[in-house]
């Protein structure tokens, strides 16, 4: 993966991992709207993937995984089930940090 790839990628981890940050202080539309977005940003990274050079494909299997977690939030009230909702939002960040680490490793 050459390096603007790289950073390109990780920008987008970030922008994602801010909004995780304060979805728990969203009301119902910006949380729908804030785990859109999220899930668009996942697209864009395997976008990215897809048209580079890179030879990791590890990367794409955790976009998936993260994609299910991000529709399982939005079957959520976010204004109940707070244990799950923390529970399914520290998966989100598990993924992106696998996928932070893949990048930094290639």
């Amino acid at each position: 993966m050459n390096i603007h790839t790289k950073h390109e990628i990780l920008k987008i981890i970030q922008n994602v991992k801010n909004i995780h940050i304060n979805l728990h202080v969203l009301n119902n539309n910006e949380y729908i709207n804030s785990l859109t977005q999220c899930q668009e940003y996942a697209v864009n990274i395997g976008n990215i993937i897809e048209n580079s050079d890179c030879n990791d494909k590890n990367i794409v299997p955790l976009l998936e995984n993260y994609c299910e977690v991000l529709y399982e939030l939005s079957l959520i009230n976010p204004a109940s089930e707070r244990i799950y909702k923390i529970k399914l939002i520290d998966d989100c960040f598990l993924y992106l940090s696998f996928i932070d680490l893949i990048c930094n490793f290639v």
